[in-house]
């Protein structure tokens, strides 16, 4: 589980929006859940699996989906052949979500469930994709952040202006204290919480909590918290050189930098200083 990337702290990266590209069979086939709104779309007519907070979605038409929060999801393209589909992501910051002032957005801060579906013609995907690539992924292009807000909010209102017409439907269960349970975690994973405080918490018993937070992530509390610490002592030594191994350490909660050594050893298979030295370089 802590090397799947269940929960994608690297968001912590994330200061108020991204805009990413990818080709291939699969692209986010693993559950996973993040702190910030997310849109994922596909131009293609490929047979695909959505799974939203449990529950299934099969569909062969070009789509987009926006998920709140802390919504567990993955999307899994059920085609066969080795050919390679395009997708698109947009990342919105979940304290950056006024700047965009949307249907769309409104529309799902709005809805009971965890996320909208929208169901796109070909021509429309086509367009939406156009849009895409002459403004986000054109090497001449360089935006400012008002730029590329408004270049954001003008691909989230067409798609919602081409849907809104019955092809607009609400996915994932409604929000439940799990849910809430996994933002807290994820939130408050340098402090050292355990499954009984957590279940005294939400008012339920530790049996209800386990059991309730392994239907829905397919994993424990316990887990899913070394997971948060995991991903982000990962993002500090990658990304911050200034902190020392024992800084980033007590950062993440823990007091003894020989525990942290053994924990980080024991999931990565190699020591922080051994892990910082192979990835320094990476650029988030």
């Amino acid at each position: 589980m802590l090397n799947t990337g269940f929960f994608q702290s690297d968001l912590d990266a994330l200061k108020d929006y991204a805009v990413r590209y990818y080709t291939g069979i699969h692209v986010m086939p693993e559950p996973h859940i993040h702190s910030h709104y997310e849109m994922y779309f596909c131009p293609e007519n490929i047979f695909q699996r959505s799974v939203i907070n449990g529950v299934e979605y099969d569909y062969k038409y070009p789509c987009a989906i926006i998920s709140k929060p802390y919504t567990i999801h993955s999307m899994s393209c059920l085609e066969t052949g080795g050919v390679n589909y395009d997708r698109y992501v947009i990342s919105i910051n979940e304290n950056k979500i006024d700047a965009f002032d949307t249907s769309m957005l409104s529309r799902i801060l709005e809805s009971n469930g965890m996320g909208l579906f929208f169901r796109l013609s070909n021509d429309e995907a086509s367009y939406i994709e156009d849009l895409f690539r002459t403004i986000f992924f054109h090497e001449k292009f360089k935006m400012e952040n008002s730029e590329y807000e408004a270049a954001i909010s003008l691909i989230l209102t067409k798609i919602y202006n081409f849907s809104k017409n019955g092809r607009i439907i609400e996915v994932g269960s409604a929000e439940s204290y799990v849910q809430k349970a996994l933002r807290f975690i994820s939130e408050s994973f340098t402090d050292n919480i355990d499954s009984q405080s957590l279940a005294d918490r939400f008012s339920v018993s530790r049996s209800k909590l386990d059991r309730d937070f392994r239907a829905a992530t397919g994993t424990t509390p316990k887990i899913f918290f070394d997971t948060c610490r995991f991903n982000r002592a990962k993002y500090l030594l990658r990304t911050h050189a200034e902190m020392t191994v024992a800084e980033i350490a007590e950062s993440i909660g823990f007091s003894n930098v020989t525990y942290f050594f053994r924990f980080f050893s024991k999931y990565e298979g190699i020591s922080p200083n051994v892990y910082r030295k192979l990835h320094s370089n990476v650029k988030e």
